[in-house]
């Protein structure tokens, strides 16, 4: 497989099943063949997967919804998990002031 075929079929993927988002999970469920290549063949420098490369070559549309969405989403959720650790903080220093009157 060539980087361009691999490009191809994850275009045709998203045309055909249009997501709302997705990430590098729903390509390995979808198009295990095309995930296996590019863990394979695209690479950072560091070793990692190079997303960025596969992204600047998909759809538009699904370029802007795509990776860089789940990642946002990501950090929605951790945000949300620091706000509820602040919840109880809190809680426990309220409960100290009043024991300590």
């Amino acid at each position: 497989m060539e980087f361009s075929s691999a490009i191809n079929a994850i275009n045709k993927l998203l045309n055909t099943i249009q997501p709302n988002t997705f990430c590098s999970s729903w390509i390995r469920k979808h198009a295990p063949h095309v995930y296996r290549f590019i863990r394979n063949n695209v690479r950072t420098e560091i070793g990692g997967i190079d997303w960025d490369t596969v992204t600047q070559h998909w759809t538009v549309a699904y370029s802007e919804n795509g990776m860089h969405r789940a990642r946002a989403d990501r950090q929605k959720v951790s945000g949300t998990v620091r706000q509820s650790g602040s919840f109880w903080r809190d809680i426990t220093t309220n409960f100290i002031r009043f024991f300590l009157r």
